[in-house]
């Protein structure tokens, strides 16, 4: 069966799906929508006119899914629902024709945002096979027995869900941590560089929005970065901050949550899962060593392994049922899904594609893999390198679609899943170690860069 995959979140809409040679295509927009008289734009363009034109921007209508009204002259849109009826519309004309799809759900949404969203899909004329809470689908590979914690990200919140996993995980609760989303952290490192360029320049980009917009667009340019310092300027006025600096500023914003994963941590003994979209954030971070991310890149195939559970616990459910959905006519059918919160623990879903690693992390920097070896050093400020040296103690490269992880100098390198031997292939997730030094190396991909 080839189905769609629509993963629903206050962070951003995606849709997944596999053409006719098996190759998956995924489209990803942030959630936002800039409304005029005559359209509606989402995703980064819309991101961009935030400060430019704050009273047309909307960033809140996945997180608050609803009939909240909004003020607009646009026929289309009269409230939140609209939205994101039309952003899913939007995204749905990108990729082939589907019927068949798989919502994939935030922890945070209740009961009425599900029936409100599963009547949205039916008026796309979508069949939901089945609606899976992300942090279930995200965790159901993991072998672990006993207490889990799943981190994730939004625009305006962040999601800590607990679960509990033995030949069954179970979703328990969530806690919200509100206004920790990645807007919100661009708005505090937006602040925190007006007043440096305060003290340093005398200068307050915030009072007009062509200077306040220019900074914003640097913070999401600084955090889909990696070096070791950042020039920021406005005009000719610039300002130069350290990585050091940025992660001192990245754990005061998110101190409760790294609280949180801390206390898990020293209790448990276990790393807190989390995603690749709040590690890339989080992996300069006081807690970086107690975190373990899950890649994005397996979300399809886990819902491809789960695929008969999640159809099978797909019944109808009144609780969720719903006949209306935004401003648009729908059919008198009633739309139906239970949410399901509970999955058997499968084996671990194994991505074969080398495509599948896209950058190395060290000391909160996530430098790209290209075509060429990468070597790996234990001395500090010089752990990369794009040539061979007598400070070089392993090398990555890339053979065909796999990347491979080879020592130079025997002992010295190793990886956290195992004992490490020569050309051992690597996979999102993987630890590298150094013996000797405290360098720590992670693979990840980047699903869409921040």
């Amino acid at each position: 069966m080839n189905i769609t995959v629509i993963e629903c979140n206050d962070y951003q809409l995606t849709v997944t799906q596999r053409d006719a040679n098996g190759d998956e295509r995924s489209i990803s927009q942030p959630g936002f929508a800039y409304v005029t008289h005559s359209e509606v734009v989402f995703g980064e363009s819309a991101r961009l006119q935030a400060q430019l034109n704050p009273g047309s921007v909307y960033s809140h209508y996945w997180q608050r899914l609803g009939y909240q009204d909004i003020v607009s002259d646009n026929e289309q849109v009269r409230h939140f629902a609209d939205l994101v009826y039309l952003q899913l519309q939007h995204l749905l004309s990108l990729i082939e024709p589907c019927e068949d799809v798989v919502l994939v759900v935030a922890p945070s949404f209740n009961a009425p945002q599900l029936s409100l969203l599963l009547g949205i899909m039916h008026s796309c004329q979508l069949n939901v096979l089945a609606m899976v809470n992300s942090a279930v689908l995200a965790m159901s590979s993991s072998e672990r027995v006993g207490q889990q914690v799943w981190l994730d990200i939004g625009l305006h919140h962040s999601e800590y869900s607990q679960l509990v996993s033995s030949d069954q995980l179970t979703f328990e609760r969530v806690d919200t941590y509100s206004e920790q989303g990645f807007y919100s952290l661009s708005v505090h490192l937006a602040r925190w560089l007006n007043q440096l360029f305060i003290r340093q320049c005398r200068f307050d980009a915030s009072l007009e929005a062509a200077s306040e917009q220019r900074i914003y667009q640097q913070v999401a340019s600084i955090l889909s970065q990696s070096a070791s310092s950042y020039d920021v300027n406005v005009g000719e006025r610039e300002i130069t901050i350290k990585q050091r600096q940025l992660n001192q500023q990245i754990d005061i914003f998110f101190n409760d949550i790294i609280a949180a994963v801390q206390r898990f941590y020293q209790q448990s003994g276990r790393k807190v899962a989390i995603s690749e979209r709040f590690f890339t954030l989080l992996s300069g971070s006081s807690c970086a060593a107690m975190l373990a991310p899950v890649p994005c890149a397996l979300t399809y195939a886990q819902v491809l392994n789960q695929l008969d559970h999640l159809t099978k616990q797909s019944a109808p459910s009144k609780e969720l049922s719903s006949k209306g959905t935004s401003s648009k006519e729908t059919s008198s059918k009633e739309p139906s899904s239970n949410l399901i919160i509970e999955l058997p623990v499968a084996n671990a879903t194994s991505i074969t594609d080398g495509q599948a690693i896209s950058h190395i992390v060290c000391n909160g920097h996530a430098y790209p893999l290209t075509e060429q070896p990468l070597f790996l050093s234990d001395v500090d400020e010089a752990q990369f390198s794009s040539s061979s040296d007598q400070r070089s103690v392993a090398v990555i490269k890339k053979t065909g679609l796999q990347w491979y992880l080879s020592c130079l100098k025997p002992g010295k390198a190793s990886l956290a899943r195992g004992q490490m031997s020569q050309g051992r292939a690597l996979v999102c997730g993987d630890e590298i170690t150094l013996d000797g030094s405290n360098i720590r190396f992670m693979l990840i991909k980047l699903h869409q860069e921040l």
